[in-house]
């Protein structure tokens, strides 16, 4: 949670030179800028001095409050910069959210001729699957060729090692070839999301719609593909892949407008006939990976472009005719649903235009069970229109669940369970912070407090007994305490009703 510098006690002194922000940058790169440009030996220098870790993290250059303070910037400006951590160990990169496994964030990889020519750090270069320039095609550079040392915060510019010789490439090193150089670029794009500063090229348009995370997880599961059907692949690695892996791949993508058979003959590296795709071998990748896109909302259309191939042969029609008319309608295409199950439930993915609320929390609340759910139709999840219809902004900063627990008087794991059930009404959503509204979290424990003389069917024993018991013990007993709780909520919620 992040700490107000006013309210902790502490002042931040602005620097003396404080360049604007670069929209290909962030926090760390920035923050090797301004240790640059104020003559530090590190950026840890002025951000330990402020002497607040909670809310500012040196190794990942800073947060937004050490950005305004340090350099006077406009707050949005400053959020844009910042690499926030969230509770599920995902992490915020110029505002996308991202999983730690697609992230490189405490060791640097440079781009020697990008940093020759303006000094800046390249936002595109912290992903993980980004082994080479988007720009240039030349391989980061990860480590000082005179000293070893890897690049860390500890150096006094993004161009330099710590030992103060300027980052150089290694002439020998290949340069990628043209597709993975042009995937790198479409990343790149997805990234920054400014089409005056990179745009996805031109091959890779028919992922236009589709965001940087699902995009990567994309290329993931055709790296996986091409390894373990590869046996002479020295690919051993699933989380950064071999720039071999990424060629093979990046030529599939290019090649996805063509047709499903294309694409997956170049993952195999072999032109596969019409007739030996039917076999359960060829198809084993369209079974586990396209399919299963079906499920992640912006890759909906390559799962529906699968099945349609699978359908449709043994057509006379070859599966590459007709792509670009199929792409349409299935882009286009909505689910059915009756009339009834759209009456009451709404898709997770489709809740931003009922509320007022910001939708990355709503979705995090969503993915909280905090709300009833329902799967509808290809196995989407589906969540109560009426509760979603009814939730209200916070005006407090949200808490994670540990203080929230602390908040009910309830081991962690018991709130956890009982927010997820019945007894838990959802109706505000924290525009920062933790997932759990504070409104809530007190209504919460009003039922809790409400309910201490209760006797708890099957024990004999009060809620207020019960929950002076072992934490493990109460894990055993949880659905008889929310069935007497859930009473306790109805008799709080009429009570609600006719004081209004």
């Amino acid at each position: 949670m992040s700490v107000d510098p006013q309210e902790a006690g502490h002042s931040i002194v602005p620097l003396v030179v404080t360049p604007p922000a670069d929209p290909r940058e962030s926090a760390i790169g920035y923050a090797l800028r301004l240790c640059e440009a104020n003559g530090y030996s590190s950026p840890n220098i002025f951000l330990s001095q402020l002497r607040l870790t909670s809310y500012c993290n040196p190794a990942f250059g800073g947060s937004k409050e050490a950005f305004t303070g340090l350099t006077l910037m406009d707050t949005s400006a400053a959020e844009r910069l910042e690499i926030r951590r969230t509770g599920d160990k995902s992490y915020y990169l110029l505002g996308q959210r991202m999983r730690l496994m697609e992230l490189s964030l405490t060791h640097h990889s440079v781009c020697p001729i990008c940093i020759d020519t303006d000094g800046i750090y390249d936002a595109s270069w912290h992903l993980s699957q980004v082994t080479h320039c988007p720009i240039h095609g030349v391989p980061l550079v990860g480590s000082c060729h005179d000293c070893g040392a890897s690049f860390r915060m500890n150096r006094s510019g993004p161009g330099l090692c710590r030992c103060g010789i300027p980052i150089r490439g290694l002439a020998e090193l290949p340069r990628c070839s043209d597709a993975t150089a042009s995937l790198f670029q479409a990343i790149r794009a997805k990234l920054i999301c400014d089409p005056s500063i990179a745009q996805v090229p031109l091959a890779f348009s028919i992922f236009d719609e589709v965001d940087l995370p699902a995009f990567l997880s994309l290329i993931r599961q055709m790296c996986k593909f091409v390894r373990d059907h590869q046996p002479s692949s020295q690919d051993e690695s699933i989380r950064v892949p071999s720039i071999e892996t990424l060629a093979v791949v990046a030529e599939a993508l290019r090649n996805f407008s063509k047709g499903i058979d294309t694409e997956h003959g170049v993952l195999r590296r072999r032109k596969m006939g019409f007739q030996q795709l039917v076999t359960a071998t060829a198809f084993c990748w369209f079974k586990r990976s396209h399919l299963a896109n079906s499920k992640t909302p912006d890759l909906t259309f390559v799962g529906h472009l699968t099945r349609a191939f699978v359908q449709e042969f043994p057509g006379r029609t070859p599966p590459g005719a007709g792509f670009s008319e199929r792409l349409a309608r299935h882009r286009s295409m909505r689910l059915r649903d009756s009339e009834e199950f759209l009456k009451h439930w709404v898709y997770a993915d489709d809740v931003a235009s009922l509320t007022d609320c910001d939708p990355v929390y709503v979705y995090r609340a969503i993915r909280l069970k905090l709300f009833s759910r329902k799967k509808g139709v290809m196995n989407r999840m589906a969540v109560s229109r009426v509760e979603i219809a009814h939730l209200k902004p916070s005006s407090h900063v949200g808490l994670e669940a540990e203080d929230a627990a602390v908040v009910v008087g309830l081991p962690a794991t018991l709130f956890l369970r009982l927010s997820r059930s019945r007894i838990y009404i959802a109706q505000y959503i924290p525009k920062s912070g933790g997932p759990f509204a504070r409104e809530d979290v007190r209504f919460l424990k009003a039922i809790v407090e409400g309910a201490q003389s209760h006797v708890i069917d099957g024990t004999n024993r009060t809620v207020g007994d019960f929950l002076r018991r072992t934490p493990k013990s109460m894990l055993n007993w949880t659905k008889p305490l929310v069935d007497t709780l859930a009473l306790q909520a109805l008799a709080q919620a009429v009570t609600g009703a006719g004081d209004d």
